[in-house]
């Protein structure tokens, strides 16, 4: 599917891998874009010339502070086109605190375990993809 696709803010090896197969699962033709911190968000919106259909972002990755990145998508206009899910292994309960504020409407812990956390981030993606564009990833 064309410009179809998902970034994905996410440091460690493994949970990119964990947050993949979430991801594939539910929109198993989408594009995945990895970047490894916040400073990297907006460029790859501006490299890719379209909006991601949805952004999954680790609320501890480092470079620019997560919640002054989503300002900045705010005060473009593009963050309410944005599906946004937040995650976090090390302080769940600051990052939830931290990214409700910035208006993350979605989060998901990545304890207790790997599994758990796939299965969260899996029913967090259904949520918040339009059950048509998940249809149309998976018939492309």
């Amino acid at each position: 599917m064309e410009n179809f696709w998902v970034l994905l803010v996410e440091p460690e090896e493994t949970d990119r891998r964990l947050v993949e197969l979430a991801t594939k699962s539910i929109l198993s033709q989408a594009d995945l874009v990895f970047v490894e911190s916040f400073d990297q968000f907006v460029p790859a919106i501006s490299g890719r010339g379209s909006l991601p259909a949805l952004a999954i972002v680790d609320w501890h990755a480092g470079g620019e502070n997560p919640a002054s990145c989503l300002d900045t998508l705010e005060r473009l206009g593009l963050l309410a086109h944005i599906p946004v899910i937040a995650t976090a292994r090390k302080e769940p309960v600051r990052a939830l605190t931290e990214s409700s504020a910035a208006g993350v409407t979605r989060f998901v812990s990545k304890r207790p375990d790997d599994f758990c956390f796939r299965k969260k981030l899996t029913e967090a993606i259904a949520e918040c993809v339009p059950r048509e564009k998940r249809i149309a990833s998976a018939a492309a």
